[in-house]
């Protein structure tokens, strides 16, 4: 550890100490904005697919638990990530906070074609599900601004060179 709270990595720059920490507050927050758009398009779509199951339940009748009544029930479905109707076990999470973990690092260490490569290859895989579905891709753009701005928000305060 090096006085000024930073630790010290090979090459020339160096990390805060909560670094790691703040990379999985920021990914959290990230998942937060983004099942915003996704419950709103899964409720959306329950809501088209079944107009009953949104109209007054009488006392005493229950809804089946794998409707939501509510958006706000849809966005804990969603958040969930291991059940319901949009399961992701939590691994968009974990690729966001691989990126905001390495971003900083290699905008500081000027390693953008780094970046570009791997933006390319997330672009490409899942191109042909865009073509048929525009609001997953609009979803993955805001993703995609979200990560890079919070990672040059901890590029300026969190990275630094000696």
């Amino acid at each position: 550890m090096v006085s000024g709270g930073k630790v010290p990595l090979r090459g020339d720059f160096s990390l805060d100490d909560c670094y790691l920490l703040r990379c999985l507050l920021g990914a959290l927050a990230i998942r937060a904005i983004m099942l915003l758009f996704v419950a709103a398009n899964n409720y959306r779509k329950r809501k088209l697919k079944d107009p009953q199951m949104w109209l007054f339940v009488p006392a005493g009748e229950k809804r089946k638990p794998e409707h939501p009544q509510t958006y706000w029930a849809t966005y804990r479905d969603c958040w969930n990530g291991f059940t319901g109707v949009h399961i992701d076990m939590w691994l968009p999470f974990v690729i966001c906070f691989a990126e905001l973990w390495a971003y900083p690092i290699l905008m500081r260490t000027q390693q953008f074609k780094v970046i570009g490569a791997w933006l390319a290859i997330r672009t490409a895989v899942s191109w042909h599900g865009w073509s048929r579905h525009r609001t997953s891709y609009y979803r993955f753009l805001l993703g995609t601004v979200l990560t890079l701005a919070t990672s040059y928000f901890f590029l300026t305060r969190h990275v630094h060179m000696p």
